[in-house]
Order: C-alpha cells, then structure tokens, then sequence
C-alpha cells in the first residue's frame, strides 16, 4: 500500500489531545478497517520547511464526514516530519490535534 511506502519504519502518529501513539502498522490497519465516509476535505494551509535531508510539513485543514446519517464538521492542525532516504521522502513522525475553536 502508498502508506508501507510513504511511512518509515520508526514512523509513529501522535493524537492530542487524547495523547494516543499510533505506530506505522497501527496506521495501516487503521485506515484498511476505517468506515468513515468523508464527503469534505480541504488543506486550508500547508507550509513545507526544508533542512537538507529532513522536511518539517505543517497544515491545517477542514473536513466534513458523515457521522450517524448526519454531517459532522471538524478542522485539525497536523505536523509531519519527513527524511530523504534513498531519494525517496518518508514520514517518520507526526502529530494531529483538533484546532481549537475560536473564543466567544
């Protein structure tokens, strides 16, 4: 699958707030047993900070899924850290966390 060849092996996932770790298997069993049905997905920034060999991607985006027969709209901030191995770009840690709601 694209995410056996876009994660590294050490690759791991973390999701605030919860404070879950998802490992690159976890990812991909994840996503093959994964119900959700988005009908919305939009990258509303996407900044890319390059350092040599190692790429830090951080992005915000805005999606609507179908939750219990109705939509449900969510906005996640993401952070990726990638390395160049063998001329190929690979993820080897990330972090996701719900952007928080804007005071009243």
């Amino acid at each position: 699958s694209i995410l056996e060849r876009i994660l590294g092996d050490e690759y791991y996932f973390y999701a605030a707030p919860e404070g879950k770790k998802f490992t690159k298997a976890d990812e991909i069993r994840n996503t093959k047993a994964s119900k959700a049905n988005y009908t919305a997905l939009t990258n509303t920034v996407l900044d890319v900070r390059l350092y040599g060999e190692t790429a830090v991607v951080l992005g915000r985006y805005a999606d609507t899924e179908i939750k219990g027969g109705k939509p449900v709209d969510s906005r996640d901030i993401w952070q990726t850290v990638f390395v160049k191995r063998n001329g190929q770009w690979v993820a080897v840690q990330s972090l996701g966390t719900p952007e928080p709601k804007p005071p009243k």
